[in-house]
């Protein structure tokens, strides 16, 4: 993500700051061995919370975490939110911009990170 972040970087990343999420990076800083459960997950809801509940703003969130959807299903949210792994992303983007004959898009995430994680999950919640 830092490298998204650079100047004039051609892979644009824009990541918020969160008071968990702030707390969890001085956390993981100071003792990297005691990493709090589901902070991550509760950063990315606070922020929902705080900038899409109650707008016409609707959310993809990119997440390995299985508890993410769970921690979104419990808050009640008042938004439209799509939670998704990385290959449940990229296989639904292949169906409106297919790839290279022979390709695919997760096989080229694949090739860059061997260890990825290849579970397909989803949720999605819709506004009451």
């Amino acid at each position: 993500m830092r490298q998204g972040q650079e100047p004039g970087s051609n892979r644009p990343v824009r990541v918020e700051n969160t008071e968990t999420g702030q707390l969890l990076a001085a956390v993981l800083e100071t003792r990297p061995d005691d990493r709090p459960r589901n902070g991550g997950g509760t950063a990315i809801v606070e922020w929902l919370a705080e900038k899409v509940t109650g707008t016409d703003r609707s959310v993809i969130v990119l997440d390995e975490n299985r508890r993410v959807p769970a921690i979104v299903r419990n808050r009640s949210l008042d938004a439209d939110i799509d939670v998704l792994t990385t290959r449940a992303f990229l296989e639904g983007m292949e169906r409106r911009v297919p790839p290279p004959a022979g390709e695919t898009y997760w096989g080229k995430v694949v090739a860059q990170e061997p260890t990825t994680d290849p579970r397909i999950q989803s949720f999605s919640q819709r506004r009451a």
